[in-house]
């Protein structure tokens, strides 16, 4: 299979098909869209159910607010029964047979149609908006790089909580000190 920008886990294909939608519906503002999302000109946060995503569009910089549709009880035990049988990486990677797990059981990672439920503040006409297909292209690669975000966006109550958040072996880069990092304590630097 080919290298993907944007999908290149079977997790990120799941959201990019709610993008990427073969109904037959054309969609020009697409291409605007995959390009803004692959020069990072859109600065996503989230948490369950929300996303908030600021684009840097020219010089214009709108907001886009996604309301994600949220997993019903029996969806969320369902969830929850597929998640006990495997255990949480630190970087927030999961196994590609999860997903179809999840299928199987009935739980969607993905919301249908999350553009219909979105708002973005520029002055288009156009709904979706390229600003708002470029949000959800962000998620996507996003959701590529740590798959449980797929799962945190549906689910206030993924039972792992947040696998890469503090307890974990994982610092943020900023916070490594490049002059000591390589040194024991006992070892002096020498110049």
């Amino acid at each position: 299979m080919p290298d993907a920008e944007f999908g290149a886990t079977p997790w990120g294909r799941a959201w990019l098909r709610t993008v990427e939608r073969t109904d037959g519906s054309p969609r020009p503002q697409l291409p605007k869209a995959r390009s803004l999302a692959r020069n990072h000109k859109v600065e996503p946060t989230w948490s369950a159910g929300a996303v908030t995503a600021l684009v840097r569009d020219g010089s214009s910089a709108p907001t886009v607010v996604l309301n994600l549709a949220q997993w019903d009880a029996a969806e969320n035990d369902a969830a929850a029964a597929v998640l006990a049988g495997h255990r949480p990486d630190p970087s927030g990677d999961l196994p590609d047979e999860m997903l179809t797990e999840l299928r199987d059981a009935g739980v969607s990672v993905t919301p249908t149609a999350p553009e219909e439920a979105a708002s973005c503040t520029c002055r288009s006409r156009k709904r979706p908006c390229a600003h708002i297909l470029a949000a959800l292209y962000a998620l996507v690669l996003q959701i590529d790089e740590r798959p449980v975000t797929a799962l945190e966006l549906r689910s206030t109550t993924v039972p792992w909580g947040d696998v890469a958040g503090p307890g974990s072996d994982w610092i943020p880069l900023e916070e490594v000190d490049a002059d000591t990092f390589f040194t024991s304590p006992s070892t002096p630097l020498t110049p």
